[in-house]
């Protein structure tokens, strides 16, 4: 073989790309199998040039004639074929840079939505007290006196002081034991753009966020005048301790009367007891007392049941409808009766009149509560 031939295939065989690294075993087969395949091609074509140049010493070698154009493009072929594995090798290296790089990259966004940041968040702020991650706008919340079944609220707001996002949660409790079987709650939280009452609220408050909210109370159904007191916790998610808010009310069941009623035994109550003549109108002035320390609002009308209330030989009203009485005052109800004579003929067609009672229940109504009181009124036609 020519040197420069030689010399040519080598530094060819030296130019083909090898990856970084250590390359695999199937790299190597086939860069000796390509290298070999040249040198032959190489040498057959030394062999072509030689027979040309000295045609009597190869006389008696029986040789294929072999073109030298096939001879050519064959070598072409094979040189083409080793410039494509070259950018097949380094088609592969970029393909492989680029997937590296890419699953750096999902490396990278995993790595930032790791859902275990939440909680080394947490962490970090466990050390915090509620009060610090919150501004909360009171630490009480003073009802004051109301009536059963009167509903009140108070402005509630809650402040995120931090940049993170906090899981709050709000629980209210009632602390009066009279008052644990009610059906309805005592005391609950809304937010203050939304009607859904209840006991319990959860929220996620974004960096600086606020929300406002508004705690109502609804008066418990009662007998007599006591006090009651509730609480707020709020939580913060991962965070042991807690922010208590106080809560307190009082129930009033003011004492409304009439100083004119008496009690009757046999019933077990008062009765107020009027007597009106027969065939006139009689009005009567009935005073009524407030003895609670609060003012009380009355709506006055007549317990509508009874079938004497279509009896036309009657006919009773109250005025005013609407009555105001003051702390510890006392306002006048005006009771109308009229009545018509009820004749009777005996069998000796002697006339007398016929005398009856009458029994009305006057309904007194505080407004916007479910307390109503109770007035019954005896009359008598002579």
């Amino acid at each position: 073989m020519n040197s420069d031939t030689l010399l040519l295939t080598d530094h060819f065989y030296n130019s083909l790309p090898i990856r970084h690294g250590n390359p695999d075993h199937s790299d190597k087969i086939k860069l000796t199998s390509c290298r070999s395949e040249l040198i032959d091609v190489t040498h057959s074509i030394t062999n072509y040039n030689n027979q040309e140049e000295n045609p009597e010493e190869n006389q008696s070698v029986p040789t294929v004639e072999t073109p030298e154009k096939p001879l050519k493009e064959k070598s072409i072929t094979l040189l083409s074929e080793t410039l494509n594995n070259k950018e097949c090798y380094q088609s592969d290296e970029h393909t492989k840079a680029s997937q590296n790089a890419h699953n750096e990259n999902n490396s990278t966004v995993m790595r930032h939505s790791n859902p275990g940041r939440n909680s080394s968040q947490i962490r970090r702020l466990h050390k915090y007290s509620v009060e610090q991650l919150l501004h909360i706008s009171t630490s009480n919340i003073d009802f004051g006196a109301i009536f059963p079944g009167q509903v009140v609220d108070e402005s509630l707001e809650i402040v995120n002081k931090t940049n993170q996002n906090l899981v709050v949660e709000i629980y209210l409790n009632c602390e009066n034991p009279d008052f644990e079987d009610t059906e309805e709650y005592v005391y609950s939280i809304r937010r203050s753009h939304l009607y859904d009452f209840n006991d319990k609220h959860y929220l996620i408050m974004t960096p600086y966020s606020s929300a406002s909210f508004k705690v109502t109370l609804k008066g418990p159904c009662a007998k007599k005048t006591c006090d009651n007191k509730g609480s707020m916790d709020i939580f913060i998610q991962g965070i042991e301790s807690s922010f208590r808010v106080q809560l307190e009310s009082k129930i009033a069941v003011p004492k409304v009367f009439c100083p004119k009623a008496l009690f009757h035994r046999q019933t077990g109550c008062d009765i107020i007891n009027l007597i009106a003549k027969e065939g006139r109108k009689s009005e009567f002035k009935l005073p009524i007392k407030n003895t609670s320390d609060i003012p009380v609002s009355l709506e006055l009308s007549f317990y509508s049941s009874n079938q004497e209330d279509d009896d036309p030989s009657m006919y009773c009203c109250v005025y005013p409808e609407m009555m105001n009485i003051s702390e510890g005052g006392t306002s006048i109800m005006t009771f109308i009766a009229r009545s018509r004579n009820i004749v009777s003929e005996d069998k000796d067609d002697s006339l007398e009149v016929k005398k009856k009672s009458y029994k009305k229940v006057v309904l007194a109504r505080v407004g916007d509560t479910s307390l109503v009181y109770t007035f019954f009124v005896n009359v008598e036609i002579y």
